[in-house]
């Protein structure tokens, strides 16, 4: 019973930790094609997603969800940049088209922080991360367009209390861009993708399904 209680006890730390890692991630979905904003128009936007994350070492699973805002301006004909907030922090981030075509390309990095403090689902510390995905665009029909590509990501997660853990995921996203009117726009997406060397945000793999509605001012 007492071996029992204590592998008990290591499962239920190893959950709070990952819980508190996740509180302050930003989600790994695009939402855009690979066509910038136009240069000096600006686009708007809020999205919502849910999804799983399963930790292989300790055979758990973890419900997850993001709400994020976000706003973004063209600066040159090729290029945007943006900013999302979502729950525990700030991220950067921009579309930069390499290829206009049938197929449209964009390489589209992003840097974010968050600051989580000591609660009992999170601890005082605080997580950086660096991202990239590769975007490939293509429209299907004047109102409807699929973009797929891949990701890569690092994060870091360093408590206050001392030490830290760090970690770099692979993955790849599909997803879809509705047009609705003149302004408004509706993309839907899903996102996979699994840690390859280290721990943060978990060390295992995530999936996440949501959407997102902009608007083009």
């Amino acid at each position: 019973m007492r071996t029992r209680r204590r592998a008990d006890l290591a499962t239920c730390a190893v959950v709070t930790a990952a819980m508190a890692a996740l509180a302050g991630c930003p989600s790994t979905t695009v939402y855009r094609t690979a066509d910038p904003v136009p240069p000096g128009h600006w686009q708007v936007g809020a999205a919502l997603g849910v999804g799983a994350m399963r930790d292989f070492e300790q055979d758990s699973r973890l419900p997850i969800g993001h709400v994020e805002l976000s706003a973004r301006r063209g600066v040159a004909p090729d290029v945007d940049v943006g900013a999302k907030l979502f729950v525990a922090g700030a991220q950067v981030e921009a579309t930069w088209r390499v290829v206009r075509g049938r197929w449209s390309w964009a390489v589209a990095p992003s840097l974010a922080a968050a600051r989580t403090a000591n609660t009992p689902a999170t601890v005082d510390a605080i997580h950086a991360f660096a991202g990239v995905a590769g975007i490939a665009s293509r429209p299907l029909s004047r109102r409807w367009s699929v973009s797929v590509g891949p990701l890569a990501g690092w994060g870091l997660f360093w408590p206050r209390t001392g030490g830290h853990a760090q970690g770099l995921w692979l993955g790849a996203f599909a997803g879809a861009e509705a047009r609705l009117g003149a302004r408004w726009r509706v993309a839907p997406e899903l996102s996979v993708y699994r840690v390859v060397a280290g721990e943060v945000p978990i060390a295992g793999a995530a999936v996440q399904l949501g959407a997102a509605v902009r608007y083009d001012l």
